[in-house]
């Protein structure tokens, strides 16, 4: 029997945190938890490419146009606070571009995207 995205994600929660609650040299079972992780993630990768499966056509084009739009800006964020200091880079600047650090940051992103366009090409879907 499948279980849901839900239930995963409860026992993903369960697993960090007998994570954190494990000592540092106990070597075996940071193993087991750490393995534990990594089945669980990937289980539940592969629920969340099936939901992206059974979206409508529009939903998946209208997230891939959003997330590529947001990486964009991001991108664009990250590149004036990185320039030259005192051609106007304002602390609002800096705070947004701190959006690359977060989890549904910059990386993220490029992976969600990658990921659409994959759904994309297996799907045989037109832009």
């Amino acid at each position: 029997m499948s279980r849901s995205l839900d239930e995963i994600n409860l026992e993903l929660a369960e697993v960090t945190d007998a994570l954190i609650a494990t000592e540092a040299d106990d070597f075996v079972g940071l193993f087991e938890f750490l393995t534990r992780q990594d089945k669980l993630r990937t289980e539940a990768r592969r629920i969340g490419a099936d939901v992206d499966r059974e979206r409508p056509t529009s939903d998946v084009l209208a997230e891939l146009a959003w997330a590529k739009g947001r990486r964009n800006l991001l991108i664009r964020q990250k590149s004036l606070v990185s320039g030259p200091q005192g051609h106007g880079v304002s602390s609002k600047m800096v705070e947004l571009s701190s959006d690359t650090d977060r989890p549904r940051g910059l990386e993220a992103l490029t992976v969600r995207i990658s990921s659409l366009e994959s759904l994309r090409v297996e799907q045989d879907i037109e832009i």
